[in-house]
């Protein structure tokens, strides 16, 4: 082979070795793009799952200090500062929590729960009411169900809407047709009496005093003797604060018992009233004893007292002088 031959095979080998070294670099180039997109996608996600738990932990908190401060509103008086500030705290919640919610999987039913008790307290109806649609959807067991049921009519009796509130009382009621035996006979008492009682102050006190009569009717059927003391004692309360602070004689429909049970809670009341006033007077009076004693009482300087001084001189000369007296 000529020169020329030579350096043109060695050019073509080169160019080949080029071409082949060229291949390899796109290679890893392409590798080393594709690596870096896997980081920075896993990278992402990451970031996306961190910002989820964040934000399922923050609507955790946010969930349960709404719920506190709602409970809160019952307790305060409706005006003034102390309810002012309470509704403040709760709006902001309200928000923070409306912002949670789109960037979390785990929105419960008592988010949606205690959002519902909030928006009513805020007067918006609509969310109140969307709220409590929500709540009941999610709600996982009977018990949050039959939570969600009474606190929404409560909701709909605060708002005038006492067929709605209705609704939700006999939907309370299916709810724990499910529950058997003395829990479930207990329940159903107390529902109905949060029922009567919600019937009597929308002024609906004919309606009250049936639904009186069945809790009464149903507490009967308890068998577990705490279980119906108890119950009894729910609706002695709730009928006290109701039928009980009327001037007028109950309706005939209420039964002849319940009333002998108000009349007797009654009794006991005022005969404990009577012993803790007794107890107080009693306790003013040995106070008062003691002070006028003490007041009485001749009081003596010790360093006039002669006989007392001489005692102590005589104690200190017996005593020797390790005696630390």
């Amino acid at each position: 082979m000529t020169t020329s031959d030579w350096i043109t095979l060695v050019s073509v080998i080169i160019a080949a070795l080029a071409i082949a070294v060229s291949g390899v670099i796109a290679l890893i180039a392409v590798k080393v793009q594709r690596d870096q997109a896997n980081v920075q996608r896993n990278q992402a996600e990451t970031e996306r799952k961190q910002a989820q738990e964040d934000a399922e932990k923050d609507l955790a908190d946010v969930s349960q200090v709404l719920a506190s401060k709602v409970a809160q509103l019952f307790t305060l008086p409706p005006i003034g500062p102390a309810m002012a500030t309470a509704l403040s705290d709760v709006t902001g919640l309200v928000i923070r929590a409306n912002e949670l919610v789109n960037t979390s999987s785990k929105v419960t039913w008592y988010l949606y729960y205690s959002l519902a008790l909030a928006y009513g307290w805020l007067w918006d109806i609509d969310k109140a009411t969307a709220n409590w649609k929500k709540a009941l959807a999610e709600a996982d067991s009977s018990h949050n169900r039959l939570l969600v049921l009474v606190g929404e009519a409560t909701f709909y009796y605060n708002m005038g809407s006492i067929e709605a509130g209705r609704n939700c009382f006999t939907a309370a009621e299916g709810v724990l047709a499910d529950v058997t035996g003395d829990l479930g006979q207990d329940q159903l008492t107390q529902i109905t009496t949060q029922r009567a009682w919600q019937e009597y102050f929308t002024g609906e006190t004919g309606q009250a005093a049936t639904a009186f009569a069945e809790a009464w009717t149903q507490c009967g059927k308890i068998n577990t003797a705490w279980r119906q003391t108890r119950a009894r004692q729910f609706i002695v309360t709730a009928f006290s604060q109701t039928f009980g602070q009327a001037q007028t004689p109950p309706p005939n429909t209420i039964p002849a018992d319940l009333i002998a049970s108000i009349a007797a809670l009654s009794q006991q009341q005022a005969q404990q009233t009577a012993a803790l006033a007794q107890q107080t007077a009693v306790f003013a009076q040995q106070t008062a004893d003691s002070l006028q004693s003490t007041m009485q009482r001749p009081f003596i300087p010790q360093s006039f007292d002669s006989q007392a001084a001489s005692q102590r001189a005589a104690d200190r000369s017996q005593a020797g002088p390790f005696s630390g007296s």
